[in-house]
C-alpha cells in the first residue's frame, strides 16, 4: 500500500546526531560545573542558619520538581525523530513549512539538553551542600528567564504560532520572571543559603 510508506516510521538521524552532541556538551559542562569550587562567604556565615530549613526549602523543592517539567515539556520534541513529521514542517513544499522551525527546534532541543544537565548538576551539588550552589543558581535562574522570552518573541515571528499565542502569555511570563528574580535575591541575600552551601569540592592530589 502506497500510503502507507508515508507514514511509516523513519528515524532522524540529523535529530539524533543533534541529540548526542548536546548530551556529550552536557556532561563537558557539568563536569566543569561539578569542579566550580568558589569560596564560601564567611562573612554571612551563621551557625544558626545552617541547614536546607525555613524559606529555603521552597527552591529545593522547586529543584526536584524540575527534571520532571523539563520531560513534560519535552514531549513534543520527541516526535521529531520521526522524519515524516520533521518533513512537515521543514520541507519548503509542505503547507505547514516555514524557515524558522527548524532552527529553533533545533535550537530548544541542544538548550533545553544543556539545561536539564545542568539542573541534574544543581540538584547534585545542592543536596551536598557546595559552595557554588549560590552563584549556580542564580546563573541557572536568571538564563532560564532570558531562555523563556528569547524562545516567545522568536516563535511569534511564525504567524500559525503568534495566532494561537493568549494574550495572556506574556503577563503570565513576566510574573513567572519576577517570582525567579525574587529567589536570585533571596539566594544573594539570605544568610541561611550564606550558612548552608559551605562545603569545598577537595580535588585529589596527584601522587608524585
Amino acid at each position: 500500500d502506497p500510503d502507507a510508506k508515508v507514514t511509516e516510521y523513519t528515524l532522524n538521524w540529523a535529530i539524533v546526531f543533534v541529540l548526542v552532541m548536546s548530551v556529550m556538551i552536557a556532561f563537558a559542562v557539568c563536569y566543569k560545573i561539578y569542579k566550580y569550587d568558589p569560596e564560601p562567604n564567611a562573612a554571612m556565615f551563621d551557625q544558626n542558619y545552617v541547614g536546607i530549613k525555613g524559606w529555603l526549602i521552597l527552591p529545593a523543592l522547586g529543584l526536584i520538581l524540575g527534571p520532571l517539567r523539563f520531560l513534560r515539556d519535552s514531549v513534543d520534541f520527541w516526535g521529531y525523530l520521526d522524519l515524516n513529521q520533521w518533513h512537515v514542517i521543514t520541507l519548503p513544499t509542505s503547507g505547514s513549512y516555514h524557515s524558522l522551525y527548524a532552527p529553533i527546534i533545533i535550537g530548544e532541543i541542544v538548550v533545553n539538553v544543556l539545561m536539564f544537565g545542568f539542573l541534574l548538576m544543581l540538584i547534585v551539588l545542592f543536596f551536598r551542600k557546595r559552595s557554588s550552589v549560590p552563584k549556580l543558581y542564580i546563573v541557572y535562574m536568571v538564563t532560564s528567564i532570558l531562555i523563556l522570552f528569547i524562545d516567545y518573541f522568536i516563535a511569534l515571528q511564525i504567524p500559525v504560532i503568534a495566532e494561537e499565542t493568549k494574550p495572556t502569555e506574556l503577563p503570565r511570563m513576566i510574573g513567572n520572571a519576577f517570582g525567579g528574580l525574587i529567589w536570585v535575591m533571596y539566594f544573594i541575600k539570605s544568610k541561611r543559603v550564606a550558612s548552608t552551601f559551605t562545603r569545598r569540592w577537595a580535588a585529589k592530589k596527584p601522587v608524585l
